[in-house]
């Protein structure tokens, strides 16, 4: 659905934004295997960044990568609401939209160990009722001029 799903469900939200946890964002994580990945978003959501860094311990090296929100991504429309958010991603690949970009170049134990870490978070996140809002620290992207 990505960032037009992502906005639609902000606008007529199925459940309460104000009530919602937080929004935890997979992009592009075929692509890390054995590689760290990187978490978008942790320098605008500390608590959720230091619950990350403690369940990947012994899954996967996570980097902090962007610490601001990126515009136009899935998560931006939630951050604007309010919503603390992470992203996790492998980061681009040369392949990245390219006629050579299709299923047989990722790797499943990249996508295993992805999953893993999301699992454990989301563990770790149940038994809470709330988390800090997140810290505004958008920076506008560049002009193209």
């Amino acid at each position: 659905m990505g960032f037009g799903g992502s906005r639609a469900y902000a606008a007529e939200p199925s459940y309460p934004l104000s009530r919602t946890l937080c929004m935890l964002n997979f992009d592009m994580i075929g692509m890390a295997d054995e590689k760290p990945f990187y978490a978008v978003g942790m320098g605008q959501n500390p608590k959720l960044a230091e619950m990350l860094k403690e369940v990947s311990s012994g899954v996967a090296e996570v980097k902090g990568g962007i610490d601001h929100a990126i515009v136009g991504s899935d998560q931006w429309v939630f951050h604007l609401a309010g919503v603390p958010t992470l992203l996790l991603t492998s980061g681009r690949y040369s392949e990245y939209n390219t006629p050579e970009d299709g299923p047989e170049i990722i790797s499943t134990n990249s996508i295993r160990r992805a999953a893993t870490l999301w699992a454990q978070l989301v563990r770790k996140l149940d038994p809470l009722d709330s988390l800090p809002a997140p810290l505004d620290k958008y920076f506008p992207p560049p002009s193209r001029r």
